[in-house]
C-alpha cells in the first residue's frame, strides 16, 4: 500500500506543495539573501551549508558595519535558517546568534520608517496626472483606484485574473488570493459614480485592452502591444511616478501607501473595525485598531482641552 502511495505521489509532486508554502516575493527575497551569503562565504573560504554559528555571527556583524538595516539583517538570518532546514541541517540560529541580533537592534535601531498614506483626499491628485487617452493610462488609473478600493497588497493586485471578478448590480465581487494567509478572500467594491470610480476604470481598461481572460494587469510595449502579467514591483514604480507628478516626494510613498491610505481614510470616515478588517484582509484586531486610530487621531483628542482656556 505504501509503495502505491509513493508511486502516486512522488517526491517532486509533494515538493510542489512545499514550494507553495511561501509567496513568490518571500522566495525571491530568500533566494537573493542566500546568494549574497554564499558569495560572502566563498570570498572568505568559509562553509555556507551547513554553517557554523560563528560564521553567521561574523556575517551579520559585517552587514551591520556595512550599514544594512536591522530588518534586512534579520530577514537574511531567516533566509539562512530556512536554507538549512530545507536541506535537513541543524539551523545555525544559536543563543549567541540571537544575542548578536539583539545587540544590532539596540545599536542601530530596529524601527522601520513606514511609508506615508495616500489618503482619500489625496487620491485625485495622483489620478488627475494620468493621461487616460492612452492604453497605458487606462491601465495605470485602474491599478491605482482598484488598489485603493480593494485595500490589497501589491502582489495580490497583480495576481488578479478576469475570472476573479464578478460584476453585480451594486458593484463587483473580487476573489483575492491572500499572499500572507494563503487563502482566498472575497472582497467587494461599490460603484462610486464619479471620475474616481474603480469599477468604471476597470471596465474601460478591459474594453480598451481587449482582455477577456487571464491576467488583468499586463505590460504594454511602445507599440501598444500587451505583454505578460505585471510584476508587483511595477505597482511601486507607478505609485511613485504619479506621486511625483502630483508634486509630492516619491521617496515617502510606495504601493503600500494605497493600502494604508484606504484603512486610514476609512477610520477617519468612521467606518467600523470589522469593515476595515474585512477589506484589508486583516485577522489582527490590533492592526485594524492601529489604522482606525490613525484615521481618528484628531477626534476625541485630549489636547482639545486647550480650547477651554
Amino acid at each position: 500500500m505504501l509503495a502505491e502511495v509513493i508511486e502516486l505521489y512522488p517526491n517532486n509532486h509533494i515538493n510542489k506543495y512545499e514550494e507553495a508554502a511561501k509567496s513568490e516575493n518571500t522566495k525571491n527575497a530568500y533566494g537573493s539573501d542566500w546568494t549574497h551569503y554564499d558569495n560572502w562565504c566563498q570570498s572568505l573560504k568559509l562553509k555556507a551549508l551547513p554553517s557554523a554559528p560563528q560564521t553567521v555571527i561574523d556575517y551579520i556583524e559585517f552587514l551591520a558595519d556595512q550599514g544594512f538595516k536591522y530588518s534586512t539583517i534579520k530577514r537574511r538570518v531567516s533566509s539562512i535558517v530556512d536554507k538549512h532546514k530545507k536541506h535537513d541541517f541543524e539551523p545555525p540560529k544559536t543563543y549567541r546568534v540571537a544575542e548578536t541580533l539583539k545587540g544590532i537592534r539596540r545599536k542601530i535601531g530596529g524601527k522601520q520608517t513606514p511609508k506615508q498614506s495616500i489618503i482619500l483626499e489625496e487620491l485625485p491628485l495622483l489620478v488627475d496626472q494620468i493621461d487616460t487617452s492612452t492604453l497605458t493610462g487606462k491601465r495605470d488609473k485602474t491599478i491605482i483606484l482598484l488598489g485603493f478600493a480593494l485595500c490589497s497588497r501589491r502582489s495580490e493586485l497583480v495576481s488578479l485574473n478576469v475570472e476573479d471578478i464578478s460584476f453585480v448590480s451594486k458593484g463587483i465581487d473580487v476573489s483575492v488570493d491572500q499572499t500572507k494567509t494563503m487563502s482566498i478572500e472575497r472582497k467587494s467594491v461599490v460603484y462610486a459614480h464619479n471620475n474616481y470610480c474603480a469599477i468604471k476604470a476597470l471596465q474601460e481598461w478591459l474594453v480598451a485592452s481587449g482582455i477577456n481572460e487571464g491576467a488583468i494587469f499586463r505590460s504594454i510595449n511602445k507599440s501598444g502591444k500587451l505583454g505578460n502579467r505585471l510584476s508587483d514591483k511595477t505597482v511601486v514604480l507607478l505609485v511613485k511616478k504619479y506621486v511625483e507628478l502630483a508634486g509630492l516626494d516619491p521617496s515617502l510613498y510606495a504601493s503600500h501607501s494605497l493600502r494604508r491610505g484606504h484603512a486610514t481614510s476609512a477610520g477617519e470616515k468612521k467606518y467600523n473595525q470589522s469593515a476595515i478588517m474585512k477589506q484589508g484582509g486583516w485577522n489582527s484586531v490590533a492592526m485594524a485598531n492601529h489604522y482606525q486610530g490613525e484615521g481618528q487621531r484628531f477626534e476625541n483628542n485630549t489636547s482639545a482641552i486647550l480650547r477651554l482656556l
